[in-house]
């Protein structure tokens, strides 16, 4: 176990720093650029702002789940509803999506009472809403559905994406795990794990399932 553990820390800080080493890289070629041709300050601005907002978002990214890994984490938990969580991450996302054609659908009930952290729920929904609507082809759907059944809410995103193989999806909850052919897409990789502790700091489940016909559909249930 401990051999394991070490493998696995020693492979997280290989990722951490191939994944800081990217952006940093690029900026540098842009900073160099601009020192022999300074008229091109308005071309390269996009890219640095674009690379400067990946490394912010990956040191989020990292300290969430630093704080999930941490054992004084005892997250605090009030009555809350879910849908004001969603609402707003939904709306995002549908705007997002409609530079592709995408749409994104709620089905369930107007209320979903829980006892949780609004902050943790919110990053849960969030990395996984827009995992899915990042995955999705052109002109998809991205549909979540609710259900409150006695005292269990249930959550499900499903998208009409690639899908996953079975025996990989176990490791998208693993951080900086990316599927072979999508290490190019927006994210830091770590969106999964972090909903993945976010649940399990509130005693719930998250599953990943096929989603017929295409598709992956994440189950999450409080």
């Amino acid at each position: 176990r401990l051999q394991t553990l070490s493998e696995g820390r020693r492979a997280l800080f290989n990722d951490l720093s191939h994944e800081i080493r990217s952006p940093l890289a690029r900026l540098r070629a842009a900073v160099g650029l601009l020192e022999v041709s300074p008229d091109r300050l308005a071309e390269m601005l996009r890219q640095i702002e674009t690379d400067i907002l990946k490394l912010d978002d990956l040191v989020a990214d990292i300290l969430t789940l630093a704080r999930f890994d941490s054992a004084a984490m005892r997250p605090t938990f009030e009555a809350l509803d879910l849908i004001d969580i969603l609402e707003p991450i939904l709306s995002d996302a549908g705007f997002e999506g409609q530079a592709r054609g995408i749409a994104v659908r709620y089905g369930g009930p107007a209320a979903l009472p829980v006892s949780g952290n609004a902050e943790l729920l919110h990053r849960a929904f969030e990395n996984v809403i827009r995992n899915a609507l990042a995955h999705s082809p052109q002109g998809g759907m991205v549909i979540v559905d609710a259900s409150v059944i006695s005292q269990a809410v249930t959550i499900e995103i499903s998208d009409e994406g690639p899908g996953v193989p079975d025996p990989e999806k176990h490791r998208l909850f693993e951080p900086f795990f990316r599927l072979q052919g999508t290490a190019s897409r927006q994210g830091t990789g770590l969106g999964l794990a972090i909903a993945a502790r976010a649940f399990a700091a509130h005693d719930g489940r998250i599953e990943l399932l096929d989603n017929a016909p295409c598709g992956l559909k994440v189950r999450m249930s409080l």
